[in-house]
Parts: structure tokens; C-alpha cells; sequence
């Protein structure tokens, strides 16, 4: 048994090293050896072999025949591929060449040879310059494209090009030093370039070479965050002509890049959703104020919130608002921490950062602590101050970016503490979006998306900032004058940025579109453009909404698209803020001013009457001169004002409560005065004296307002 298993292993060797074998003599060499090791094989009996059918000749023979023409096709397939390989190197390598001096073009022929298989290190006679002999540098062609400097660090970079596959591809930069050692280049083998520490050597003494003869020209700068520099919007595809945008991450580089569909095809879906979700028209307005925020000089990174209930659409809205960038994959989600958080709003620099489902935090004071800490950083528009291996301080990172979140319910709330609440505009979804409605967005931000920047960007690229800065202080001064202080400051700076934003893309967008040839605008789009635009029209020609949509729109003026995009804007600017909840300040003058009424109810008999405001009626038997009602106004003393303060409990002084009331509209103040002067007539003689004006109804204005 043991002799029948060694021999068959025997067998089997033999098997395999014939087919192995080139020539007869490799077969009679393993024979030999066999031999000399005292090792005898039986030879397999020899079987006649059996007669083949005539048919299987014939078809063996075919077999062979087209064996015979696939071994001559191959070769064929090979050359042409080469071809094409040798024309794709030798195209980049002569325009690469020709972008070179004629002293550094010379001085690199002289010393190398560069071909699609590799590079050589010519080994010239001294005295004749004869090619003595040629030395392999790499396997792999590689050329430094551009010398690049980095505008933070002022760091100078290298750019590669390698040859593989077929093609040239372009490594991200690297710094100098990188190529400036042996041990730092063999680094560079992880990007598929043929470096070993055999070859190294040679390879830095090439690219040295090569960083000399390219370095003679200016530098392209090279940027590591998005957004604006030197007055061009960078995005990964529209960098500048010298400009070289690395962000470290990837994946966003790449949803940036993604763009699909048709401008119009957008554009009418984000007209849609204008005339059907008020929250949904200013989320979109939230994400396009992004690049604004720079330009404007707006203190602060926004933070806006949109809160309601499961199925609501919360997160479809913010998927078309995200299409207006890219791809839905900008949206992230809740579950990372601050410096990752952190790592990510520097890298959404100039656009809008998306998370959405606050939920995914789970609950506890450690998430409500951790939600306080993001909030502040986030707005802030900052990080964490840090030291450096070296213990020097490092460089802090900072960005401007409009920060939209989705949850469940209001952030705000009572145990939240410090300023937090007060760097967060909230806005409740007022109504569900129908799941037609959510399924035509859904579908339509899939195929359809990042593809509407690009006239937005353009004009703001071409506007002077002076224009866009003036209006956006002309809306925030009228938003405050109508706002009379019942929301936060920072909240409605926030709203006027917002409004301006949707100004904006809608001047450009509609106006750009209408004033299109007919025969290239879409049916839809114009019917689309008319409802949403169409007020200003219906208003100067008496049109009534369905003409207005059917009728066939000749292009609005300048001035006309101005008009209309501004009243339109504004009224959104408005209907958002009678929406938003009151600050904590407005709270609570609120709450001291409804005390107050109930305590004027409660000694409405000590008060006198006045019919014209100058003669007051003293018929009231229990009338005290705590004061009198004039319309809706009750005029009160201002000592039995304080006593009214000390009745409801508040123990603040009463300048400072007079003052908050005056700010929150409930009293009357001049000239930064809480009272006033009313003049009077007592006994048919004329007297003036102080009063604290007190508007008996604005409580109720206020609410229904």
C-alpha cells in the first residue's frame, strides 16, 4: 500500500512536469534525475487506440481551423490596444514638453528617456555625448504636472501624473518633501507608482530634475476648503483657472460633483413646491443664503430648524434643498461627534450643512448637554482652540455655512440654558406634504439635481458686494421696524438674510428664464413661473389668476422682475415671521404686561375718565387719582405703577421694567423716556403731570398678530 501511494505521487509529479516541459531535453533531464535516484516507473500498457468516425475528423478538424484563426486574432487585439495605449502617452507627453522651456525641454532628453513602459537614466560618453548605456529608473511614467503652494500653510506641493492602464491619471498633491528623500518617496508606492527602496534613489534624482524645470513657472494655488477666494465661488469642477481645490473628503468632493437632469426640470419642481409648502419654499431659500454669508459679512454661521411630526416631510424638503448642490448624500445624520462635526462644517465651507433627525442623539442631560455644545460651535462658525505636536497653538478652524436641521420637536426649551436658544430660528411644518407630492420630489431630486447652481453662482460671482450688502441691511431694517422687537435680533437677522437669499435666486432664476426665446422655454415651466410671478402683473393689467397662467408671457422687464421678486420675497419674509415663536425677552414682557392688566382690572374704580384726553370726568365716588382711561389707554401714575410692579411680586428696578416694556410695545416711551406729559385741565386750570401710557389691548394684538 505504502509503495502504491508513493508511486501514483510519483506518477503525478512526472504528469505535471512534462506539460511543464519546452524541449525533449527537459523531458530526458527529469528522466535521468529519476534514474539517478534509483527510482523505476512502470510503463502504462500501451492500448490500441480506437477507430474515430469519419464525422468527428471532420469536425475536429473545423475545431482546429478556428483555433488556428483565434491564435492569429489575438495578437491583433493586443497591437491595437498598444496603439491606442502609445497614442494616449505619446499626446500628453509632447504637449507636457512643449509646456516646458526649450533649456529644461533640452536638459530632460539630454538625461532621460520617457517612454509608455518605463523611464531610463541615459548614461552618455563624457567627451562624444554617445548613449553608453541605459539605466531603469521606473516601470512606471511619471511626470510632475504643476508646483503648487498652499494658500493656508503656504506649504509648496507637487502635482503627479502617472501612466498606467492606458492613460494618464492625476495623483492628488503631495508635499515637496515628499519627493525629496528616499524613504518619504517609496511613500508614494500606495498610489501605484513603481518605487522600491532599489529604485528610489533614481527616482528622486528624476522628479528633482523634473521640480526644477516646472518650478520656473508661478505656482497654482492650492485650496483646501470650499467657497469663495478671490472673488470666485469654488466647488469641485468650477475651480479657477490657477486654482487647485483638495478637500480631504472624498466622498463630498464627489457629491459635488454629481450633476444630473435639466435647469428647468429643477426649477419647475422648486416652483411647485413654493406653491405648496410655505416651510418648503423657506427651507430651499435657508440653503441658497449660504454663499451670501460671506459677501454680506454676516457675523456667524445660521442655524435654522425645521420640527414636526413623523411623515410630515421634513426630510423630503431638505432633499430638494440639498439637489440645489448635489446629490441627497450632503444630508448627514445626528450620530457624531463634535470633532466630527466640527471636521465637517470645515469642509462645507460657503454651502449649507444638512443634518437631519435630531432624535438619533437619543435623550439624557449628557445628549442635551452635548446638542448646547454643538448649537454654540455650529453657529459660532468656529472650532475648539488646540495645540500642535510642537505645543504651539494650532490654527483654528472656522467656516461659514448655513446650518438647516430637522427634528421631531422644538430644540427649545426650558431647561436649555445659556444663549442657545436664542442662536436657533425654528419653524414648525404648518401641514403635511401629500404622498403625491412627497413621491414626485423624492423621485425628482434622484435624477435631477446639483444641475441650478450655476446661474446663481455666476451672479453672485459678477455683483459687487456693495449691491448685495445694501440689500440685505434695506430688509433686515424693515423686518426689524415690523418685527418692534417681539423676536430675538439674532433671529430676525437670520430672516432678513433668508428673504434676500430667495430675492435673489428668484431674480435670477425666473427673470433668466423668461427672458428666454419662446420656442426654447418649456410650456410647464412658463405656466409654472406665471402663478408664482405673476402678481405683479395681475395687479398693473387687472388679470385674474387663470389668464394669468394660460396667457402667453412675453419677457419681464429689468424693473418688473425687481418689483416682483421683492414683494414676493417680502411677503414670504413676513408670513415667516408671524410664525416664528416670541423671544424669551418678548416671554416675558408678555407675562408682566398681562399682570399688569389684571392688577388695572382689579382698581379700575380708583381711575378717573377723560372723554377727549384734556378733561377728565370726576363723577367716580371712589376715584383715588391712580390715573384715567383715554380709547384704549389707561394713564398711570407713576407711583402707583411702582406699587403695581411690587403687587405682581418683581423686585427689578423700574427703570429697567418700564424700559423692557417699552421695547416690547406694551407702553408708551419718547425719547427713550418710559412716561410722558399729559396736560390736563383741573378746576379750569391748566396742569401737567407724568403718566405711564399703558395699551390696555396689545396683549391681544400681539397674539392675533
Amino acid at each position: 500500500m505504502m509503495g502504491t501511494t508513493i508511486m501514483d505521487k510519483l506518477l503525478e509529479f512526472m504528469v505535471a512536469e512534462q506539460k511543464r516541459a519546452q524541449s525533449l531535453d527537459t523531458a530526458t533531464a527529469v528522466e535521468n534525475a529519476d534514474a539517478e535516484a534509483g527510482i523505476v516507473l512502470e510503463e502504462p500498457s500501451q492500448a490500441q487506440p480506437e477507430a474515430v468516425p469519419q464525422k468527428e475528423l471532420i469536425c475536429s478538424a473545423e475545431a482546429e481551423e478556428s483555433m488556428q484563426e483565434q491564435e492569429i486574432n489575438v495578437p491583433q487585439q493586443e497591437l491595437t490596444s498598444s496603439k491606442e495605449m502609445n497614442s494616449a502617452f505619446q499626446s500628453r507627453l509632447q504637449e507636457y514638453l512643449a509646456s516646458l522651456t526649450e533649456e529644461g525641454r533640452e536638459k530632460l532628453l539630454f538625461d532621460y528617456e520617457i517612454g509608455p513602459h518605463g523611464i531610463y537614466r541615459l548614461l552618455r560618453n563624457s567627451k562624444t555625448g554617445e548613449i553608453n548605456a541605459k539605466l531603469l529608473v521606473s516601470y512606471t511614467p511619471v511626470l510632475i504636472s504643476n508646483i503648487l503652494v498652499d494658500i493656508t500653510t503656504k506649504i509648496y506641493q507637487v502635482e503627479l501624473e502617472v501612466f498606467w492602464g492606458g492613460k494618464w491619471n492625476r495623483l492628488a498633491p503631495v508635499p515637496k518633501s515628499k519627493i525629496g528623500t528616499s524613504r518619504g518617496i517609496v511613500e508614494l508606492a500606495n498610489y501605484n507608482l513603481d518605487v522600491t527602496c532599489q529604485n528610489a534613489r533614481l527616482l528622486v534624482q528624476y522628479l528633482q530634475l523634473l521640480s526644477h524645470i516646472v518650478g520656473s513657472r508661478e505656482p497654482m494655488l492650492l485650496l483646501s476648503k470650499l467657497g469663495w477666494y478671490d472673488g470666485v465661488f469654488n466647488l469641485p469642477g468650477r475651480e479657477a483657472e490657477n486654482v487647485r481645490l483638495q478637500i480631504k473628503d472624498n466622498d463630498l468632493q464627489g457629491d459635488l460633483k454629481d450633476v444630473q437632469g435639466e435647469k428647468l426640470e429643477w426649477l419647475s419642481g422648486y416652483l411647485r413646491l413654493c406653491q405648496e409648502s410655505l416651510s418648503g419654499r423657506f427651507v430651499l431659500a435657508c440653503s441658497f443664503c449660504a454663499p451670501l454669508l460671506e459677501l454680506v459679512e454676516f457675523r456667524g454661521s445660521p442655524l435654522v430648524l425645521l420640527y414636526g411630526e413623523k411623515g410630515t416631510g421634513k426630510t423630503t424638503i431638505m432633499r430638494m434643498a440639498a439637489s440645489f448642490w448635489g446629490s441627497e448624500k450632503l444630508i448627514y445624520g445626528f450620530d457624531g461627534t463634535i470633532n466630527g462635526f466640527e471636521t465637517h462644517a470645515q469642509n462645507m465651507d460657503g454651502l449649507p450643512l444638512f443634518l437631519d433627525d435630531v432624535q438619533q442623539m437619543g435623550k439624557g442631560k449628557e445628549m442635551e448637554k452635548f446638542l448646547q455644545t454643538l448649537i454654540y460651535m455650529l453657529h459660532n462658525g468656529k472650532g475648539k482652540l488646540r495645540a500642535d505636536k510642537d505645543t504651539n497653538a494650532a490654527q483654528v478652524k472656522r467656516w461659514h455655512t448655513m446650518n438647516i436641521i430637522s427634528s421631531e420637536q422644538t430644540l427649545v426649551t426650558k431647561t436649555m440654558t445659556g444663549g442657545a436658544g436664542r442662536r436657533i430660528l425654528e419653524l414648525e411644518l404648518e401641514q403635511r406634504l401629500s404622498k403625491e407630492s412627497m413621491s414626485f420630489y423624492n423621485n425628482l431630486v434622484v435624477h435631477c439635481h446639483g444641475c441650478a447652481k450655476e446661474p446663481y453662482l455666476r451672479f453672485l460671482e459678477r455683483t459687487p458686494r456693495e449691491v448685495l450688502q445694501k440689500s440685505y441691511n434695506q430688509v433686515r431694517d424693515q423686518l426689524f421696524a415690523l418685527d418692534k422687537g417681539k423676536h430675538e435680533d439674532t433671529a430676525v437677522s437670520m430672516l432678513a438674510l433668508i428673504v434676500v437669499a430667495d430675492f435673489w435666486v428668484r431674480y435670477v432664476m425666473i427673470y433668466s428664464n423668461l427672458a428666454e426665446s419662446q420656442q426654447e422655454r418649456s410650456g410647464k415651466l412658463r405656466r409654472d413661473v406665471r402663478v408664482c410671478s405673476g402678481e405683479y402683473r395681475e395687479k398693473r393689467d387687472g388679470l385674474d389668476a387663470a389668464d394669468a397662467a394660460d396667457d402667453v408671457m412675453e419677457p419681464l422687464s429689468y424693473e418688473e422682475a425687481l418689483l416682483c421678486c421683492i414683494d414676493d420675497s417680502m411677503e414670504m419674509g413676513v408670513a415667516i415671521l408671524k410664525r416664528l415663536p416670541y423671544s424669551n425677552h418678548q416671554m416675558e414682557a408678555m407675562e408682566l404686561y398681562e399682570g399688569l392688566v389684571e392688577v388695572v382690572n382689579k382698581y379700575r374704580k380708583y381711575f378717573g375718565y377723560s372723554a377727549n384726553g384734556t378733561n377728565m370726568d370726576y363723577s367716580n365716588p371712589s376715584y383715588e387719582n391712580y390715573g384715567f382711561f383715554y380709547e384704549e389707554d389707561v394713564y398711570i401714575r407713576p407711583h402707583v405703577f411702582a406699587d403695581f410692579i411690587k403687587e405682581l411680586g418683581y423686585r427689578d428696578s423700574m427703570r429697567s421694567i418700564r424700559k423692557r416694556l417699552v421695547e416690547s410695545g406694551f407702553i408708551t416711551g419718547r425719547n427713550g423716556e418710559s412716561t410722558i406729559t399729559k396736560y390736563m385741565v383741573y378746576n379750569n386750570q391748566k396742569t401737567s403731570e407724568r403718566y405711564v401710557c399703558l395699551h390696555m389691548n396689545r396683549g391681544e394684538e400681539q397674539k392675533t398678530g
